[in-house]
């Protein structure tokens, strides 16, 4: 079955319960769907306390600057949102709305979708009174592409920035790109997420200081880094009516059981969960609201020459027949554990779902015929509790699944996120976990797949770049995208494990919380109290 398929048989409807009494609920992911919540009810969750502060429980602190990110979902959505105003707003259904910018379109260019022109919004001001002007905008823009973060690459190689007249930007790329409304929302890779000039000048300061133009400010006085952040409304936003909380507290509590817990005794309004508190949570009265955030995927660096065996397709096609996936999947996510065998991006049906059949014995003949009978060692970094299930105990199991075939993984655990980032991106060891988003194919190819893609860790396909120009180029791209994406898949350039979920916990009190598979996160400025 698909996996699209698959999927949806989980989202079939089930009769509505009465308000008043406990809900069950089935924990789904929709890749192809709308928005899943099981609405809470009953007394469980937090008590409400003071009604105009919101609190907020994660399991990582975000990156202060944005354009550093690693990630796009979860935890650094939320404290983006709070901050940085979008240059255009996504919706939970996927459609956009204005934010900064009131208007946009693709110009006439030379090729089709290589220029991309906002008018920005009248009056718009950043926290700290400057206004949101086209050149505020533009300086922005070329300070994300110019640095390392793995998103950074989002608009492809070399695009240039450009003041028209009072009140528009455009946006000059050197391939095709037909999806930019979204990478520019606040449903896609963080670029839309404008930070001031003063921000830009001094980007240590965004850890203490407030440089967006977002509807609330980070309190400084009020927040210790790594532990809690505190948020007050921003006077000088330009919607006072969608402040809905005089206050927002943001948590980090590491331990999911631990971030259940606080919710549960009322310290919390809304937390990150994970698989192992899922049920947990459902049975305390709390409304479980899940969506997919990606793919976990084993990389295996193939370009920077840490395991000269990973060279080799076929041990790279060793290393994706020798993992259980689906074992995997059901032992760290239970009913939500969706293996997976490929990216899922949004705009096409790649029909690779289930590529990788688990097979040991094809394995070891395959690593036999690479001239590897006796195995290999290679060093392999992961996330740490911080990242629950999907971190260090899925490295293990893929781990045990390899050493049967006989190769061995060295694993390196780290504590914080910013740490095995730093590390991954420093070329530390050749196997290590990341999260392939789910996003359009556009998004993806120039985050993970472009020649100098900060993600790509394979190096450069001539095919692969070839077809997703033509598919660029296109009025209709799905069939070169498509040949693209199966291509990607059978090199094997990639060890995709399973459907990486996420989910929030919401207190009764809560309303408007939502995450869908077009926009995968809950964001707190949607948020109100009932």
């Amino acid at each position: 079955m698909k996996l699209h398929e698959e999927l949806m048989r989980r989202l079939l409807p089930r009769p509505k319960a009465d308000r008043r009494r406990s809900r069950s609920f089935a924990l789904v992911l929709a890749v192809v769907s709308t928005m899943v919540t099981i609405a809470a009810c009953g007394t469980g969750g937090a008590g409400g306390g003071d009604r105009e502060t919101l609190t907020i429980a994660i399991g990582a602190e975000a990156l202060p600057n944005p354009a550093l990110a690693t990630t796009k979902s979860a935890w650094s959505a939320v404290s983006y949102n709070l901050v940085y105003e979008p240059l255009i707003r996504q919706l939970p259904n996927g459609s956009l709305r204005p934010a900064l910018a009131a208007a946009w379109e693709y110009v006439d260019g030379a090729v089709p979708n290589t220029v991309f022109q906002m008018t920005l919004r009248d009056g718009a001001k950043f926290a700290d009174g400057s206004a949101v002007t086209p050149q505020a905008v533009a300086k922005w823009l070329q300070y994300f592409v110019r640095q390392t973060g793995p998103l950074a690459g989002v608009l492809g190689a070399n695009p240039t920035f450009q003041v028209v007249g009072s009140n528009k930007v455009q946006i000059r790329m050197t391939s095709p790109n037909p999806s930019l409304p979204v990478i520019l929302s606040d449903g896609g890779g963080n670029i839309g997420h404008v930070v001031s000039p003063a921000g830009i000048d001094n980007p240590d300061s965004l850890a203490t200081d407030a440089h967006g133009a977002g509807p609330y400010v980070l309190d400084s006085a009020g927040s210790v880094r790594g532990d809690h952040y505190s948020y007050k409304p921003n006077p000088n936003y330009f919607d006072q009516n969608a402040i809905k909380f005089r206050k927002v507290e943001v948590k980090v509590i590491q331990d999911a059981s631990a971030r259940l817990a606080a919710q549960q005794s009322g310290q919390v309004d809304v937390a990150i969960g994970d698989s192992s508190t899922a049920e947990p949570a459902q049975q305390a009265g709390l409304g479980v609201i899940t969506a997919p955030r990606g793919v976990i995927e084993i990389v295996l660096d193939s370009k920077n020459g840490l395991a000269p065996e990973l060279a080799d397709k076929r041990v790279r096609e060793a290393i994706n027949h020798a993992i259980d996936r689906k074992s995997i999947a059901q032992a760290l996510l239970g009913k939500a554990g969706i293996p997976a065998s490929a990216f899922l991006p949004t705009d096409v049906t790649t029909g690779m779902d289930a590529f990788w059949t688990y097979d040991p014995a094809k394995a070891k003949s395959l690593l036999v015929d690479a001239g590897y009978p006796n195995g290999f060692e290679m060093k392999a970094l992961v996330q740490g509790p911080y990242f629950g299930p999907l971190g260090e105990p899925l490295m293990r199991a893929v781990a045990q699944n390899l050493a049967a075939v006989g190769i061995k993984l060295n694993i390196t655990s780290y504590a914080t996120d910013p740490e095995y980032a730093k590390d991954v991106f420093g070329k530390k060891a050749p196997v290590f976990t990341l999260t392939g988003l789910i996003a359009d194919t556009p998004t993806l190819y120039n985050t993970y797949m472009a020649p100098k893609a900060r993600v790509n860790f394979f190096g450069d396909d001539e095919v692969l770049t070839r077809e997703f120009d033509a598919g660029a180029r296109s009025q209709d791209p799905t069939a070169h995208w498509t040949t693209m994406w199966r291509l990607f898949t059978s090199q094997a350039y990639v060890a995709p494990v399973l459907v990486n979920p996420n989910f929030f916990y919401v207190s009764e009190h809560i309303a408007g919380a939502e995450a869908t598979a077009k926009r995968p996160v809950a964001l707190p400025t949607e948020w109100s109290r009932k």
